[in-house]
């Protein structure tokens, strides 16, 4: 199993604490701050939280624009300004067929890639209906069709263990995808 050190996110920064994390196991520190400062980020209009350190930010009473929105090539960008020898190629779900899921899985994961996903935290968890999304960090598959993966938080962070076909659906119903990070140098 893949070794990771969770950096927990901030509320709303699920998507700049995974890439911190991902940075971290590659050699690099940078804060989830700094990634959300340069991706930008949407958070309630009623937060509670204080956020004064970041400046690219926006306020949304519509729960699906809270977090960062990434663009066609935000990940690449990004990793381009921090000069950080990382690429990421994305495969949307609906390339992916049910049958194909764990076999895409296996195969990024030998070749040494982290595999991040986002998905729809209700559907994955079976809570009450919303299209909440989140992102998380393949860790291992098991041989019995069960996926281990690393949950940024901040509510209830850290390793867990869903079935790929559960896992499957959750990211089907958030119409998002398979986030494949790889060294470049």
């Amino acid at each position: 199993m893949r070794k990771y050190t969770n950096t927990i996110a901030r509320s709303h920064f699920c998507v700049p604490a995974i890439l911190c994390t991902v940075m971290h196991n590659e050699g690099y520190e940078i804060s989830q701050e700094i990634i959300a400062e340069m991706i930008g980020i949407t958070v309630p209009t009623n937060d509670d939280q204080i956020i004064s350190d970041i400046h690219n930010i926006s306020y949304s009473d519509n729960d699906i624009e809270w977090g960062v929105k990434l663009k066609n090539d935000s990940i690449n960008n990004l990793f381009s300004k921090l000069n950080v020898k990382l690429h990421e190629t994305y495969l949307p779900i609906n390339t992916i067929s049910e049958e194909r899921f764990l076999d895409v899985l296996f195969s990024h994961l030998t070749l040494g890639e982290h595999i991040v996903f986002g998905f729809n935290y209700s559907s994955l968890y079976s809570l009450p209906a919303a299209n909440y999304g989140h992102v998380s960090l393949v860790c291992d598959i098991e041989k019995n069709e069960k996926v281990i993966l690393l949950d940024p938080g901040p509510k209830e962070a850290g390793i867990k263990t869903v079935l790929a076909d559960d896992l499957y659906i959750a990211i089907k119903n958030r119409t998002d995808g398979l986030w494949c990070i790889f060294r470049t140098g």
